[in-house]
């Protein structure tokens, strides 16, 4: 289930992540914190920020190619900034997550993830995985957007 943050909380959070001025308090524990990102390739920003897209699948372990994501500490903590070309975009929230074989990734999670259909989804996870295979299995994130990072705040 999604934390349910103040909007005090949540401008601390977004003073912490996009590296504005905060106070000295915060900037202490800013050292301590281990921050969970994910990084989501242009195109799929706006689809993020607006809520057409809910979800990731990525492809952990040798044939993972995104060294960014920390999937570890994204599905351990429950959240994760958004990231694309080094830019905070988005906090995200952690609702679940599943491990599914390429070859039944389906429709229903290509709308999830903004897409039409299954083999449109597969296509581009090997775009960005180059090694997949029919019987590899992936993670998928599902998540919703606690807070947009406007681009001026970033």
């Amino acid at each position: 289930q999604a934390a349910d943050f103040s909007d005090t909380a949540m401008g601390n959070l977004l003073r912490l992540i996009t590296g504005n001025k905060a106070s000295p308090a915060t900037a202490a524990t800013a050292t301590s914190v281990r921050v969970p990102f994910l990084d989501f390739a242009p195109d799929f920003v706006e689809a993020i920020v607006n809520g057409e897209k809910k979800a990731t699948t990525r492809c952990p372990g040798p044939k993972d190619t995104d060294h960014t994501s920390d999937l570890e500490a994204v599905i351990s903590q429950g959240w994760a900034l958004a990231k694309c070309q080094h830019r905070g975009f988005a906090v995200l929230a952690i609702e679940s997550s599943e491990t599914r074989i390429v070859r039944d990734i389906d429709d229903t999670l290509a709308r999830v993830e903004g897409l039409e259909t299954g083999t449109e989804l597969q296509r581009i996870l090997r775009g960005f995985y180059p090694g997949l295979a029919d019987d590899d299995s992936v993670t998928v994130i599902h998540f919703h957007v606690l807070k947009a990072i406007p681009a001026e705040d970033a």
